[in-house]
């Protein structure tokens, strides 16, 4: 018997799902096409022994356990996160019509591996792949003159961007969504009461 109910109203108000599904989809739409694209690119590092301890015999294998303990790599993500890093080399890069609050980065020690990948993300293709590369290479310079037992080296350069990024749906979009989904079936609520008691 209740099935039976729920289909009847399912039939009563198919219209409601259809309209609500378009008005997302419209949202959605609209946001995306509003949404300026975004860029990524992708640059990878080697933490290593520095050559000179490959004769070192006992202070090589020191090393390898230290490097297995991952504080090394951890660290050295770090510093390529570090705002320091970022703003000398923008500066060096000598960016100044470009609005660096747009882009964002991200250096992060995979697991399970000596390897550092480092990303950047911004609306313009070209500076995302500048930056990508220079903030790396300003990052190994750095470790280069403060660490003399690991290496900091570039294993995969940073190419340029072909395609925008996925745009995922702000939450903005979501809300206005479901407060789109809540109007329309309050509005038909009545109809289906009345629906109902009449069948």
């Amino acid at each position: 018997m209740e099935v039976k109910l729920y289909l009847q109203m399912l039939r009563r108000s198919w219209w409601i799902i259809v309209i609500t599904t378009l008005a997302t989809v419209i949202a959605a739409l609209v946001v995306s096409y509003m949404t300026p694209p975004t860029y990524q690119a992708t640059s990878r590092f080697i933490v290593s022994p520095s050559p000179s301890l490959i004769t070192g015999g006992s202070n090589l294998l020191s090393s390898l356990s230290t490097l297995d303990k991952r504080s090394i790599v951890t660290t050295y993500a770090e510093i390529m996160n570090s705002q320091r890093i970022f703003t000398e080399t923008t500066g060096l890069l000598q960016l100044n019509n470009v609005d660096l609050s747009k882009y964002s980065y991200r250096a992060v020690a995979l697991p399970e591996a000596n390897i550092i990948e480092f990303s950047v993300t911004g609306p313009d293709r070209q500076v995302v792949y500048t930056l990508a590369n220079a903030i790396g290479q300003h990052a190994v310079e750095y470790v280069h003159s403060l660490y003399q037992v690991y290496d900091l080296s570039v294993l995969d350069a940073a190419s340029p961007p072909s395609v925008p990024g996925v745009i995922q749906a702000k939450p903005s979009t979501l809300c206005i969504s479901t407060i789109m989904a809540k109007l329309l079936i309050s509005m038909a609520a009545p109809s289906m009461a009345s629906g109902n008691r009449t069948g």
